[in-house]
């Protein structure tokens, strides 16, 4: 049996030590430890599972998080195998891989301007053998033409 770093972290990594290693100034080393160990992160919404590639402890939380998991669930209940998704500003592929993952004859459209998390978009898509229903446009979507400057958190 190995050992399973990030599951040991995650576990021992409760509220009273929280506050012990925030107390000490370690705690964004550690949360930084956290998303490091962990390189990919399986979700599951209604019997349909997606893997993606995680790159840090933000991508992790927003993997891990429930609060769209309505929305997306709905998507999934409403999706047919032949539908057309387009998703507007694509992210990792929270949507587009578990959608296109329903797909069989359909296909899905990202839209996702920022460079390496397009790349990313595309590394998820391919991890879960869906690029042969699905691509990446690289651009913003707007109401009108011009030029854009986009801002990052972070």
């Amino acid at each position: 049996m190995g050992l399973n770093c990030p599951s040991l972290i995650g576990r021992m990594y409760i509220d009273p030590v929280k506050r012990v290693m925030q107390a000490v100034g370690l705690h964004e080393t550690l949360v930084d430890l956290y998303g490091r160990s962990v390189s990919s992160y399986t979700r599951t919404v209604n019997s349909v599972t997606a893997t993606f590639t995680v790159s840090d402890i933000g991508d992790l939380n927003y993997l891990q998080t429930d609060r769209e998991y309505e929305v997306i669930a709905d998507l999934l209940k409403h999706t047919t195998q032949d539908d057309i998704f387009f998703d507007v500003g694509g992210n990792i592929g929270l949507y587009s891989c578990l959608i296109g993952t329903k797909l069989t004859e359909g296909h899905v459209v990202a839209f996702e301007p920022i460079p390496d998390i397009a790349t990313r978009l595309r590394r998820n898509l391919e991890e879960n053998s869906l690029t042969d229903r699905a691509e990446v446009q690289q651009c913003v979507l707007a109401d009108d033409t011009g030029e854009v400057v986009l801002k990052r958190q972070g």
